[in-house]
């Protein structure tokens, strides 16, 4: 058992850094940087700019920073903004951590109704609703789920603002978050609820 755990967790590191590796080297193999386009700045300061990021340094060199900087929590600071990474991240991240919350309490709680009521109702049309919508959304990437909702009830129907702090554009996050552990909690749910009942 220790064997595996270790296995896995040094397959995880590998994997990590290699999709850090791929990140890094194909940002770095677009043309330009990113103080390229400021037309005010001259090119005296964006040497300096550059020196101050070490994006004057040879690639290998930005990566093994860039690596070593990761690992020790230190992400720098926006470009755009100036604001540490690690200060944006924290604000946002109980944002991320609210709607995650609510999709799964709601992912549960409607999940196991559902599943219950389609054990319930086997071979009857309601088992047959809940199976073909549960199916649907489990198929259906959470992407694409949300692109719809957006496009139908912000845009076109103007239901949901686009953008807003309030409480209302909770809702389409959440349903979007929600649908495919609903669904793949509801399938759960009846199947083994129907173990059960024999």
């Amino acid at each position: 058992m220790g064997r595996y755990v270790i296995k896995r967790v040094l397959l995880a590191v590998v994997t990590v850094f290699i999709i850090c590796a791929i990140t890094f080297f194909a940002m770095h193999a677009i043309p330009g940087g990113p103080f390229n386009k400021e037309k005010a700045l001259s090119p005296a300061t964006i040497a300096a700019l550059n020196e101050r990021f070490n994006l004057d340094k040879p690639v290998v060199v930005q990566f093994f920073l860039y690596m070593k900087n990761i690992i020790t929590g230190d992400f720098g600071v926006s470009l755009k903004t100036g604001r540490e990474i690690k200060t944006i991240i924290s604000e946002s991240f109980s944002i991320s951590a609210k709607l995650g919350g609510i999709a799964a309490a709601v992912a549960i709680f409607v999940g196991v109704v559902l599943g219950s009521i389609a054990a319930l109702t086997r071979n009857k049309l309601p088992d047959r609703i809940i199976v073909f919508f549960s199916t649907l959304f489990t198929a259906v990437p959470s992407f694409v789920l949300a692109t719809l909702l957006l496009l139908v009830f912000s845009i076109t129907l103007a239901w949901v603002p686009v953008w807003s702090t309030s409480q209302q554009n909770y809702i389409l996050p959440v349903i979007s978050l929600a649908m495919y552990p609903m669904a793949y909690i509801t399938r759960l749910t009846k199947s083994s609820m129907l173990d059960a009942l024999g």
